[in-house]
């Protein structure tokens, strides 16, 4: 996969998403029953399986506080994930901000994902397919992600051609916080 890196005051790496496919739409009752969401709650735009290799689910939903799930997480991934196994994202609003919970068990540690790349360029496609964002050469936005569970993050989408059609890149920058060395015998 071609990746970039723009030099700058905060060093940005920019990864070229390989190619997506969207897949099978999900009911949109189901998904927001196993959120513990009214239906109302999830935008227009349907439940989708979309993925550059790694399958996510993507639920839109109407408004930024509806992201506090009031479901068992657990039961909407099993539910909404069922083609894929993978992970469930839900899209809060226009703006690409969201929340990814992996389709996992509580007790292996992993609820919610602060900052998904390999979900990121889908979900650039899964808004211009919907409406969501531009499609137009150099459109851009943000996604922040991690901010419900205090691990705020931001990716940057940078769409070359109309609708993605010569690439969609996703980047970032990190902020080390551990160091370490492993010696393999």
């Amino acid at each position: 996969m071609p990746v970039r890196v723009e030099r700058g005051a905060t060093a940005r790496l920019w990864l070229t998403t390989p190619p997506i496919e969207f897949g099978p739409l999900f009911d949109r009752d189901t998904c927001a029953s196993a959120l513990g969401l009214p239906e109302s709650d999830l935008a227009p735009s349907p439940p989708q399986l979309v993925s550059a290799g790694n399958p996510n689910v993507y639920v839109a939903l109407r408004d930024p506080q509806a992201s506090t799930v009031r479901g068992s997480i657990w039961k909407a991934c099993a539910v909404c994930t069922a083609a894929s196994k993978r992970g469930l994202r839900l899209r809060l609003r226009r703006d690409g901000n969201g929340r990814v919970f992996a389709h996992v068990r509580p007790e292996h540690g992993v609820v919610e994902d602060a900052a998904t790349g390999s979900a990121t360029g889908p979900l650039a496609a899964y808004m211009m397919r919907y409406g969501l964002t531009g499609t137009q050469d150099g459109a851009a936005f943000v996604s922040e992600q991690g901010t419900k569970m205090g691990r705020r993050s931001f990716l940057h989408v940078l769409v070359h051609g109309e609708n993605g059609s010569e690439g969609i890149e996703v980047g970032g920058s990190v902020v080390p916080f551990a160091q370490g060395t492993l010696n393999v015998p």
